[in-house]
């Protein structure tokens, strides 16, 4: 195999990067997959079959939605989800679906972008907050053309911290650790008096941006913002 003719050159050159809170929230629920845009995606499945063979028999064939990915299974899944709750077991996923190779650490994850796929509506591309964010991304030098461009919800990431906050199971772990850990036991008295406030009341303070990065004649530009809500 060729790596600059079977790998390098059967991309096609866009590269889409997601960040997604797997529910319930956990101390790690934020899951990642990368999606890497072929050229011509009937080829590359037989290239992936070849960087495959190895590991194939640790490999775990699975179909979701008419797409057939694979999964690299634990062996300590189970024992892990009773053991450590707050904490996500990875569930590494990848295959070929429409045009684009997906690589996961959520099989979760990868089904939801299946889900996208199949009915458009639920795209990130069809959500205002999206087409705000793009539209002023599109009104920048450069915007027409960047090089890469990102999107970004703050109110996400917060939300899995707030809802760990104020779970019941994170209560009681940290109650159960507080006599053995000062850090522990600080963090649960704070909780324990200090009632939260509603999510909402967070909520309001949390707008999503955006970035962009164009190349010139006078190098690299990297431009970040955040809109202010009302």
């Amino acid at each position: 195999m060729s790596f600059e003719k079977d790998l390098l050159g059967a991309m096609e050159g866009r590269i889409t990067w997601v960040t997604w809170m797997e529910p319930p929230a956990r101390v790690n629920a934020q899951s990642n997959l990368i999606g890497i845009k072929l050229n011509d995606a009937d080829a590359f499945r037989d290239t992936l079959q070849t960087l495959m063979a190895p590991a194939k028999e640790r490999l775990e064939e699975k179909s979701f939605g008419g797409a057939s990915y694979y999964l690299a299974p634990s062996p300590d899944r189970d024992d892990n989800a009773q053991s450590r709750p707050l904490v996500r077991q990875p569930t590494p996923s990848f295959g070929i679906v429409g045009d684009y190779l997906l690589l996961a650490d959520s099989e979760k994850l990868f089904q939801q972008a299946v889900r996208c796929k199949s009915d458009p509506g639920r795209s990130l591309a069809g959500e205002l907050d999206y087409k705000l964010i793009a539209s002023k991304i599109s009104r920048q030098p450069g915007g027409d053309s960047p090089g890469l461009i990102t999107f970004r919800r703050p109110e996400e990431g917060m939300r899995n911290l707030y809802e760990l906050a104020a779970g019941q199971q994170t209560r009681d772990i940290l109650g159960q650790r507080a006599d053995r850990n000062r850090a522990f036991g600080a963090l649960h008295q704070a909780l324990q008096d200090n009632p939260l406030p509603p999510f909402a009341v967070v909520q309001k303070y949390l707008a999503p941006g955006g970035a962009m990065l164009v190349s010139d004649a006078t190098g690299f530009h990297y431009t970040g913002f955040s809109l202010k809500r009302e």
